[in-house]
């Protein structure tokens, strides 16, 4: 790997300790949103809003899809957003 490699990926390092970080200050408020004691960490935490803004992504990306091709153009999502995709986000979404 070369040093612009190695670069990148300390950059993503140093991106991701900050994330755990900002979600180790939220820990104590988002316990408070269940009704039982529940085990939460900072990961857990950036995990599930990770899935979340992927979910919204997606969902996004499907409606912008559809809506070039009602208006006959081509798609330009950059990305497999099929229906069945979607569909399994928006059913582990619930989950949540």
């Amino acid at each position: 790997m070369g040093m612009k490699g190695l670069e990148l990926v300390e950059k993503k390092k140093a991106v991701l300790q900050e994330c755990v970080a900002e979600m180790k200050k939220l820990l104590d408020d988002a316990k408070k949103c269940y009704a039982e004691e529940v085990m939460l960490n900072e990961e857990m935490l950036l995990v599930d809003g990770c899935f979340i803004l992927e979910f919204f992504y997606r969902s996004r990306s499907l409606e912008l899809k559809k809506t070039a091709e009602k208006e006959g153009k081509k798609p330009t999502d950059g990305g497999d957003n099929s229906n069945s995709k979607v569909r399994k986000l928006q059913a582990s979404a619930l989950i949540i």
